[in-house]
C-alpha cells in the first residue's frame, strides 16, 4: 500500500512541476509581444485610404467620412469594455484642444449606454451608436475594443492601435484643432 502511495505522491508532483513550467513558458512569449498593438489583421493598416461610410449620429445628424478632411480620430468602443472606460481619461487627455467635429465615436451598443458616459463622449466628439457587427464595425474592419485610428491630413490612416499611449502626440491632429 505505501509503494503505491508512493508512486502517486510523485506522480503528482512531476505533474505540478510540468504545469509550472508550461506557465513560465507561457508568461515568457507573453513578454514578448508587442503591448496595445492592434492584433495582426485587425484594423487598417497605416497609409489605407480611409473608406468612404455613413452614418446617422446620435442627434440625428448625418455623419460621413468627410468629417475628417485635415485629419481626425475615430475611437471603437464597446459598452460593456471596462478597458475602453479605463482609457476614457487618457483619451480626453489626448484630444485636448481637438475639434469635436473631427471626432468620430462608434459605440458598439451591447447594453445600454449611461447619460455620465454618454455625456462625456459627446463633448469630445460625434457619436454613432450601431449594433454588434455592424457594417462601420465590418468597414473599418475592427475586432476589437477599444479601437483608436488617427487620421492623416491626406484622409489616410496615419496610426491604429488599442492604446491612446501609442498614439503620436502634438499636431498629429493637425487641421483638426491641435
Amino acid at each position: 500500500m505505501s509503494s503505491i502511495l508512493l508512486v502517486a505522491v510523485v506522480l503528482v508532483g512531476a505533474l505540478g512541476v510540468l504545469n509550472l513550467a508550461l506557465v513560465l513558458a507561457v508568461i515568457r512569449r507573453l513578454r514578448t509581444l508587442p503591448t496595445g498593438s492592434a492584433p495582426d489583421g485587425a484594423g487598417l493598416p497605416p497609409g489605407t485610404p480611409l473608406p468612404e461610410f455613413q452614418a446617422t449620429g446620435h442627434d440625428g445628424a448625418p455623419v460621413t467620412g468627410a468629417m475628417f478632411a485635415g485629419g481626425g480620430f475615430l475611437a471603437f468602443m464597446r459598452v460593456n469594455c471596462p478597458w475602453c472606460w479605463d482609457k476614457l481619461p487618457a483619451m480626453t487627455d489626448y484630444l485636448a484642444g481637438t475639434d469635436p467635429a473631427h471626432v468620430l465615436f462608434v459605440v458598439v451598443e451591447d447594453d445600454e449606454l449611461s447619460d455620465e458616459r454618454r455625456q462625456a463622449l459627446a463633448a469630445l466628439g460625434t457619436l454613432v451608436f450601431e449594433k454588434p457587427g455592424g457594417p462601420l464595425l465590418d468597414r473599418f474592419e475592427v475586432r476589437g475594443t477599444p479601437s483608436y485610428v488617427l487620421v492623416g491630413a491626406d484622409g489616410t490612416v496615419r496610426a491604429w492601435t488599442t492604446d491612446t499611449a501609442e498614439l503620436p502626440h502634438h499636431g498629429s491632429l493637425a487641421g483638426a484643432g491641435r
